[in-house]
């Protein structure tokens, strides 16, 4: 794949003296800049903000925001836990422009916390804003045609995957997780066809064991949908439908709500389009969650 720093070095010289200051500047601080916007890298690369825009240009880009995104997308499978915490730039509970006393800052909106709840927030919008609705009713086509629905998610996307087999489950009859190394795992992937679908969570740093499971899926002739956090996706060839779901990484955290979010406007949609087949389903589940006790019973009147 052709990525920001291998456009660097190809077109280094084809740049004017200031657009190759910037671009020697990235090609050298690549983890900062990703969490830099246009202004804040003109400043630290001691060049013109036009520079930044006619330095993008000039690497093939549409504009600096899309030369972001790749160098933001590429960082992803690079960058580790222990350079995150590492990365000042990334840590929203830093300024380095304005140095204030926590104490006087209490009531504040925008402190740390409220920080991280606006900026999920805005991931939600972007979500919404971005999602392409005529993709979205085809993913719900193929759910409620298929026989059978397979979930696959390791690492941060294990909470994805969880999430989504438990909730499909209660409105689509066969909702299957498939895990890395279970003792079912082969003889569920050796089963599929292309009467099934899958559901891939994969979110950067991609696992192998995700990749590979996709692979096997794929050769079976099973349906893909990857939901992942980029339309740039490295096996986009085995993939029939794609969604991009942004996150936001908080220092060592990854912020997931946005995902859990398109999760559950899946469901409901499902829920909606086939509200007959999905009620007695439903009941079916209420039916095993009364027989096998698995909640506490609210004994409170």
């Amino acid at each position: 794949m052709d990525t920001v720093l291998d456009r660097i070095s190809r077109k280094m010289n084809e740049l004017t003296p200031q657009e190759r200051k910037a671009a020697k500047f990235i090609a050298e601080n690549y983890k900062d800049v990703a969490f830099l916007n246009s202004s804040d890298l003109a400043k630290r690369a001691g060049v013109g903000g036009s520079t930044i825009i006619r330095m993008a240009t000039s690497l093939g880009y549409a504009g600096f925001p899309e030369l972001h995104k790749a160098l933001f997308d590429y960082i992803q499978n690079k960058i580790t836990t222990i350079d995150r915490l590492s990365e000042i730039t990334s840590s929203i509970y830093q300024d380095k422009d304005k140095k204030t006393n926590t104490k006087n800052n209490v009531d504040n909106k925008f402190t740390g916390i409220s920080k991280i709840f606006m900026q999920d927030a805005e991931q939600h919008i972007r979500v919404l804003d971005e999602l392409d609705i005529d993709k979205f009713n085809s993913m719900i086509d193929l759910l409620i045609s298929k026989k059978r629905v397979f979930i696959v998610g390791s690492q941060i996307s294990e909470v994805t995957a969880v999430f989504a087999t438990y909730s499909l489950g209660k409105v689509l009859p066969e909702v299957i997780r498939i895990e890395s190394g279970k003792s079912n795992t082969f003889n569920t992937i050796n089963s599929a066809t292309r009467n099934d679908i899958a559901i891939i969570f994969c979110l950067p740093r991609y696992p192998k064991s995700t990749i590979n499971i996709m692979k096997s899926l794929h050769k079976a002739g099973t349906t893909i949908i990857v939901v992942t956090h980029s339309t740039i996706f490295s096996y986009i060839d085995m993939v029939d439908i794609l969604f991009a779901v942004p996150f936001v990484h908080y220092k060592f955290m990854d912020s997931i709500s946005p995902m859990m979010s398109f999760i559950t406007a899946l469901v409901l949609e499902v829920y909606e389009r086939d509200t007959k087949r999905a009620v007695k389903h439903l009941e079916k589940f209420e039916q095993f969650v009364k027989c096998h006790e698995v909640f506490v019973e609210d004994k409170e009147k």
